[in-house]
């Protein structure tokens, strides 16, 4: 006598059934063995250098036959996954899907993915009818076996997206009003901040001296190298001292502003490292009131950021704003009567396609090329940072797309997130 087949069932696409095959009275499970779930074609990094168009990626999923395929993106400050599409394949057993990223990988130098595709049970197919069984003379035939599907295992797998637009190690642009990121690359990073040193110096000097005050020029501080040569002994005024280290990025100048300021080089690099705390740059210590590298002293670009937004909006900082928008500045000095004429390193200044501001550049052996500059885009004041550029010529490519970026987020509504 044949054997019983019971058949449970469950929503499935049409001509489906789940089931649990078992003979009576020997209760064994007559169901296949469970099979892996393949994905082929899938790519499991992606890197685009362009910021426009969509991101796609079509992959073919074995077995098939209607399952989802979940696509999820990582969101590192939240620190989850977060679904972002459902798929459907079609109802058979080899199905292609075409995937399609969402825009966060647009603002992000790396983004985390992944895809699952859940397990789906063993099921029975029907699969037409047997006409080798039509006899006397019937139109049609008895309808074939059922063919039992195995069941589907589990799948996942960890996609990565690059968006290498830019030849800096770090870079970053802030949105002042909101304090949140447009695009990132590597913001937490701890790199050596060179000049850029040169703002929290500027901030402190603005915050303890008056413009007219008188600054000496230390033995120290004429010994530092890549300055205005400044002689010790000379004395000169806060002001000139201030355009001495924004525009020309002279390291002497600055040297002897932190010793006005602090006492002491090392007394004043404590103050800069605690006024950076003060206002949220916790990845930042200083050694020093220049930036040329030394032993311990290091920054991120999204620190700097934020001290460039301070720098941009404190009312302290009313002329030190005043001064990194100027291109030519001279003084003489009142002591020994030593006349400087001082040129702005910051090439956005002259480029009249953007809107700069400002703020600072920097150089040294082991930071790179870096800058920190300040630009508006449809009434909102936005700070971008470079860190770790090969050359000058790199640390403006990489600036004015930052810049072109940031437009492109604005007018495509793509979300600013918190780093």
């Amino acid at each position: 006598m044949a054997a019983a087949l019971f058949v449970a069932f469950s929503l499935l696409p049409a001509g489906l059934t789940s089931v649990r095959a078992e003979e009576t009275g020997q209760g064994e499970n007559t169901a296949p063995a469970a099979v892996s779930t393949k994905v082929s074609g899938l790519c499991t990094r992606l890197k685009r250098t362009s910021w426009t168009g969509t991101l796609k990626d079509s992959i073919t999923v074995k077995p098939a036959y209607g399952r989802e395929v979940r696509l999820y993106y990582y969101d590192s400050s939240a620190r989850k996954w977060i679904r972002k599409k459902t798929y459907h394949t079609a109802n058979q057993e080899s199905a292609k899907v075409t995937l399609a990223y969402t825009s966060e990988w647009k603002t992000r130098y790396t983004t985390k993915w992944k895809i699952t595709i859940p397990k789906k049970a063993a099921f029975t197919k029907t699969t037409g009818t047997d006409s080798s069984q039509n006899t006397g003379g019937q139109e049609g035939g008895s309808q074939a076996a059922p063919e039992i599907v195995p069941e589907s295992k589990y799948y996942s797998k960890t996609i990565t997206v690059t968006a290498g637009y830019l030849n800096a190690s770090s870079a970053v642009v802030l949105d002042v009003a909101t304090g949140r990121a447009v695009y990132s690359k590597n913001p937490t990073t701890k790199r050596k901040p060179a000049s850029m040193t040169k703002m929290m110096t500027a901030i402190l000097l603005a915050e303890n001296k008056g413009w007219n005050d008188q600054v000496k020029i230390t033995k120290e501080a004429a010994n530092t190298p890549w300055g205005l040569y400044m002689k010790n002994g000379d004395v000169t005024t806060a002001k000139n001292i201030l355009y001495a280290m924004m525009l020309p990025s002279a390291n002497d100048a600055a040297c002897a502003a932190g010793i006005s300021v602090g006492g002491t080089t090392a007394n004043f690099a404590r103050m800069m490292t605690n006024r950076a705390k003060q206002l949220g740059a916790y990845s930042t210590v200083y050694k020093n009131a220049h930036g040329l590298d030394t032993v311990g002293n290091y920054s991120t670009a999204k620190d700097t950021a934020k001290i460039g937004a301070y720098l941009m909006q404190a009312k302290s900082t009313a002329l030190v704003r005043k001064a990194i928008t100027t291109t030519k500045y001279s003084f003489r000095t009142s002591k020994k009567k030593i006349k400087y004429t001082l040129y702005s390193t910051d090439a956005m200044l002259s480029d009249s396609e953007y809107e700069f501001a400002g703020i600072k550049t920097g150089t040294t052996t082991l930071g790179g090329c870096c800058f920190c500059g300040a630009f508006e885009y449809d009434g909102r004041q936005y700070i971008s940072v470079i860190m770790g550029a090969s050359n000058n010529t790199n640390r403006w490519s990489d600036t004015r797309k930052l810049a072109d970026l940031t437009e492109y987020a604005v007018v495509s509504n793509l979300n600013e997130y918190d780093l």
